[in-house]
């Protein structure tokens, strides 16, 4: 069976606006017959409540769970990226399968690395595209910059939320929707 498999740092299900539009894309790609699975923070009031729901998307978490701290901040931060390489590696992806990074630029850049091993496909869902004004600093700027600008065009399609997001990869080059 195909699948789709969506790494991301968000509470999931029903952790924000975030969560629902993952939650209903995911259920699109059910739809059509694709097995989805989820890396993402477990929302674990909303699975306990609704756990027949909850069956249909395999979640695995996306945090490194250790009984030392220092191991689990080195995990879930520097070292996150690779992290979620041997996540993606066991799960044994193949050219028909895709995964959707939803994050920042480290999820990206992960995903799109270990893509060379396992040859799966790759799409972004751009749903945001802040004003350098934005940002409370530089450096969460040039980590957004890095993002849109440094990531987006290298998946092999793109969702972007707006027309405005659309109009400005197709002028790129980059398919998308």
């Amino acid at each position: 069976m195909k699948r789709v498999v969506v790494v991301s740092t968000i509470s999931y299900p029903r952790g924000g606006a975030a969560a629902n539009y993952l939650q209903y894309l995911l259920s699109a790609f059910q739809e059509i017959g694709y097995e989805t699975i989820i890396i993402a923070d477990p929302n674990r009031e909303f699975v306990a409540e609704n756990s027949e729901w909850y069956l249909k998307s395999q979640i695995i978490s996306c945090y490194y769970n250790s009984k030392s701290k220092i191991a689990k901040r080195l995990m879930n931060g520097k070292m996150y990226p690779y992290y979620i390489k041997k996540v993606l590696k066991e799960l044994s992806l193949a050219q028909n399968d895709i995964v959707i990074p939803f994050g920042d630029y480290r999820i990206h850049e992960a995903v799109l690395s270990r893509r060379k091993q396992d040859q799966y496909q790759t799409i972004a869902c751009p749903l945001e595209w802040f004003p350098e004004g934005y940002f409370s600093n530089q450096k969460r700027y040039l980590a957004e910059k890095r993002y849109f600008e440094g990531c987006l065009y290298r998946h092999d399609y793109l969702l972007p939320i707006s027309t405005h997001i659309s109009e400005h990869f197709t002028a790129l080059g980059v398919p998308n929707t």
